[in-house]
């Protein structure tokens, strides 16, 4: 069937890229005070939701079952002790000093004429990870830290972990 010119293959996909689009500006205009209150925020809240984010976690493990390659199985399990060393490592990004348009080279090329050179944020960035819950936070706060929007796409077997781990 032939599609019209333009028209998007999968509209969900494309509505998200949008709204992702949308976040990553309104990221953009945050300073760097603002999205470590966020990280710290998002911090809090990993240790506070620890409960349903293990029950999550133990019922894809049960679910995997011997379907799953043995190495596989063991990078989906999320312990209490991983996810709090999740939650310190967002703590820690919201610590840093802000990456977003710092100056890294400023030099004058003429008399009033100045050309500096800035970190800047990507925008959106799109990860696709396997069944490593842990990754989930983990790859949103450097995406947060560093002003992006992120679409990501977990393995199956970490379904119910990756949606209890968003709800945060």
């Amino acid at each position: 069937v032939p599609r019209a010119r333009g028209a998007s293959f999968d509209a969900p996909l494309d509505a998200a890229a949008k709204g992702a689009r949308a976040a990553a500006r309104r990221l953009q205009a945050l300073d760097g005070s603002q999205r470590s209150a966020i990280l710290q925020s998002v911090a809090t809240a990993l240790e506070a939701n620890a409960a349903s984010i293990l029950a999550a976690n133990e019922a894809d493990m049960a679910a995997a079952g011997a379907d799953v390659e043995p190495h596989l199985k063991q990078r989906l399990g999320l312990s209490k002790a991983k996810l709090a060393t999740v939650a310190r490592g967002v703590a820690a990004l919201g610590d840093m000093a802000d990456p977003v348009n710092k100056l890294l080279v400023k030099r004058e090329l003429a008399p009033g004429l100045i050309l500096e050179k800035r970190s800047a944020a990507l925008g959106v960035v799109l990860v696709i990870f396997e069944a490593r819950p842990e990754a989930l936070p983990q790859i949103a706060a450097l995406a947060l830290r560093g002003g992006c929007a992120v679409l990501m796409k977990g393995g199956r077997e970490a379904a119910r972990s990756n949606a209890a781990l968003h709800a945060v």
